[in-house]
C-alpha cells in the first residue's frame, strides 16, 4: 500500500493564510492561487474543521464512471443480473423502494473521507509510536467506488501483544472521534486465529481484561459522523505482527461461509485469496454489482445507536419509508446482497477458478448448487 505521506501534499503553515494543495508560493513568498478548478469543484459543499479543507461534492450512483474503477470490463457481463422479484406485494414494494433509493442517494465523497482519515491518522498516530498507519479496507481500494465503511488501522510488524496502555489510547481516540462511548457499536479481540471477543460493546472493562490476557489484534467500531450529516461505521484497530493466513485456513473460512449461506462473506474470503489482475477484476466487479447496496446496509446498521427520532430522520435521508422499521429494511437489503453475491460468484468463476482448482472442487460445486 502507498504510504499516506505520499498521498497527502505537504502543508506549509503561515500566520496569515491557510495553504491548501490548490495554492502555490511565489519566489517572494506570496500565496497565489493555482490554475482554476473545474466548475464541478469550485463550490465546496461544506467545511470540516478536522480536515482544514473544503468538502467534495456528493455523487449519485448514475454519476459514477465505472471505468475509473476498472468496472468497464464488467458492465456487459454483470448488468444482466436480473432484479429481485417477490410474490409478496409488501416485499416487492420494499424492493422497488430500495432500488429507487439507490439511484437518488447523494453518496458521500470517497475521496474526501479518505483524505479526512489520513489527516486524522497523522494527528493521532503519535499515540502509537511503534505502530504505523496502514491503508486497509474498501476506502483505500482503487477498485471500489463507494465508501462502504471506514478504517483507521495501525500496525506494528513485530510479533507481540497489544499493551493495556496502547488499548487505553485506542479507546480514548475512538471515543473522542465517534463523540462518546454510546456511539461505540462493536469490538473484536484476537490472538492469532483465536477470536476472544467479537460482538456488540456492552462493557469496555471486559475488553480491557481480555487485552491484559494477551491479544495481537484489537478493533473498536463506532458511528463516525461527517460534517454534512452522513455517518459511517469506522474501525479503530491496532495489530501486532503480519496477518498472513495460510491458504488452508482461508479455504476453511470460505467453506464455513458457504455452509452458512453467507455468500457475501464468501466473496470477501475469495477476494483475500486473489492477487494481481484477478483480484482487481473480482473486486471492481463486486463493487459494481453490490457496492451501493452494501453502503445502504451499513447505513442501516448505524440506526441502532441513534435515538428513535434521529433514526426516523436518517431513514428519510436514505429514501426509505418510515412505515417499515429499520430491522425490516435491513432484512430486505441483506437478503438482496446475499442473492447478488451468489449470482456474482456463479458469473465470476474465471477470476478464482484457478485458485480452487487443486483443493477447492467442492467449493465450486457448492457455489454452483447454491448450498
Amino acid at each position: 500500500p502507498t504510504p499516506a505521506s505520499r498521498l497527502t501534499p505537504p502543508i506549509h503553515r503561515t500566520p496569515s493564510s491557510r495553504i491548501t494543495p490548490s495554492s502555490r508560493r511565489t519566489p517572494g513568498g506570496r500565496m497565489m492561487p493555482a490554475s482554476p478548478l473545474p466548475p464541478s469543484r469550485r463550490t465546496p459543499l461544506n467545511h470540516d474543521p478536522r480536515m482544514g479543507a473544503p468538502m467534495m461534492s456528493p455523487v449519485r450512483r448514475g454519476d459514477v464512471d465505472v471505468r475509473r474503477a476498472g468496472g468497464a470490463r464488467h458492465v456487459q457481463k454483470f448488468a444482466a443480473i436480473p432484479p429481485a422479484v417477490s410474490e409478496d406485494p409488501v416485499t416487492q414494494e420494499m424492493l422497488q423502494t430500495v432500488a429507487r433509493a439507490l439511484d437518488t442517494i447523494e453518496y458521500p465523497s470517497k475521496q474526501y473521507i479518505r483524505k479526512l482519515v489520513e489527516k486524522l491518522a497523522i494527528q493521532h498516530g503519535n499515540k502509537f509510536p511503534t505502530y504505523r498507519f496502514t491503508e486497509r479496507g474498501d476506502l483505500f481500494s482503487p477498485y471500489v467506488t463507494v465508501a462502504v465503511d471506514v478504517s483507521m488501522t495501525f500496525v506494528d510488524p513485530n510479533r507481540g501483544v497489544v499493551s493495556i496502555s496502547e488499548f487505553a489510547s485506542l479507546e480514548r481516540v475512538a471515543t473522542r472521534l465517534v463523540r462518546g462511548q454510546q456511539n461505540l457499536m462493536s469490538a473484536q479481540v484476537k490472538y492469532g486465529d483465536i477470536v476472544e471477543f467479537d460482538g456488540e460493546v456492552t462493557d469496555l472493562q471486559e475488553l480491557r481484561d481480555l487485552v491484559k490476557r494477551g491479544a495481537d489484534t484489537v478493533v473498536l467500531t463506532g458511528r463516525f459522523t461527517l460534517p454534512d450529516g452522513w455517518c459511517a461505521p469506522m474501525e479503530f484497530a491496532l495489530r501486532r505482527g503480519k496477518a498472513l493466513l495460510p491458504k488452508r485456513r482461508r479455504l476453511e473460512m470460505l467453506r464455513a461461509s458457504l455452509r452458512q449461506h453467507d455468500y457475501a462473506d464468501a466473496v470477501h474470503n475469495l477476494r483475500t485469496m486473489l492477487v494481481g489482475d484477478r483480484r482487481a477484476d473480482f473486486v471492481s466487479g463486486w463493487s459494481m454489482v453490490a457496492g451501493h447496496l452494501r453502503f445502504l446496509a451499513q447505513q442501516l446498521s448505524l440506526l441502532r445507536v441513534m435515538s428513535p427520532s434521529e433514526a426516523l430522520d436518517y431513514l428519510e435521508r436514505l429514501g426509505l419509508s418510515q412505515e417499515h422499521s429499520a430491522e425490516e429494511w435491513a432484512k430486505i437489503v441483506g437478503n438482496e446482497i446475499q442473492r447478488l453475491a451468489l449470482e456474482y460468484l456463479r458469473r465470476s468463476t474465471e477470476y478464482y477458478q484457478a485458485v480452487l482448482q487443486n483443493s477447492g472442487s467442492d467449493i465450486l460445486e457448492a457455489i454452483e448448487l447454491g448450498n
